[in-house]
Formats: C-alpha cells, structure tokens, sequence
C-alpha cells in the first residue's frame, strides 16, 4: 500500500503587499501553523521516503520546516516548478511518473492544485485545504 501526503503550504504574505505571487513567503503565524501540523506528523510517525515541493518560497520554507521536524535531510527535497505553476494534473502526474518502490511521499504545494488532486484521487471528499491543511491517503 501506498502513502500519498499532500500538503497546502502555510499561511503566507499576503499577495497585494508582495512583490510577486511566487515570491511570497511565510509569515509568523504559517510558521507557527505548520510547526503545529509538523508535531502532529510526528506523533503519527510520518516519515515520508520522498518530499517534493513547489520552488516557491512560502512552499520550499514549509517543506523545510516539516523536514527538519521529522528528520527528513532538506537537501534531498525536491523542486517541481509545475507544482508552483499548478499546470492541472501536475500532481498526479508526478504520483504516476514515481517509481514502484516508493511507499509513501510528500507533495506541499498550492491551492486550488493540492485540493483538486486529493477529490482526484479521492472521489467523496468533502474537505477543503486551508493554508498548511495537510490528508495522508493511502492508495
């Protein structure tokens, strides 16, 4: 059985104040968030084999904190510009595209592409994605 985590990036500057979109980055309470998502990961012993991130800055800053909370090397976080892009499809995609011998991954990205991926692969999903929300579904 495979272990899909997908992960909305936690709450970030807002996009008027910014100087871009994808330059926006964490403010305290994101950081604050997803330090909290980041305790409970751990208490469920979450240890993804593989993290993949958008290069945005307020997603690669929240990959970053989950990966140090779980002993995750940061180096080996992988970039996916189609996760910043939210190219439709990009995240399944990815899944698709990740060889059989990966049990479980980490995807941290943006809405609206994290929220439609995880009604793609779970057809009654009723929940939305704030920022830092966070689903484990295992396929």
């Amino acid at each position: 059985m495979k272990t899909v985590y997908l992960v909305r990036h936690g709450k970030a500057v807002d996009g008027e104040t910014a100087e871009s979109d994808y330059e926006r980055t964490l403010i305290e309470r994101g950081i604050n968030d997803m330090t909290a998502v980041t305790s409970r990961l751990v208490k469920y012993g979450v240890r993804p084999s593989l993290i993949f991130s958008s290069p945005a800055p307020r997603a690669l800053e929240t990959a970053n904190i989950i990966a140090t909370s779980i002993g995750y090397p940061r180096k080996r976080i992988r970039t996916r510009k189609g996760l910043y892009d939210q190219h439709e499809g990009a995240i399944v995609a990815l899944l698709t595209g990740l060889d059989d011998t990966v049990e479980d991954v980490m995807i941290i990205g943006h809405n609206p592409s994290v929220e439609a991926s995880a009604r793609y692969i779970v057809k009654n999903l009723k929940d939305t994605f704030p920022t830092g929300g966070t689903a484990g579904i295992e396929c």
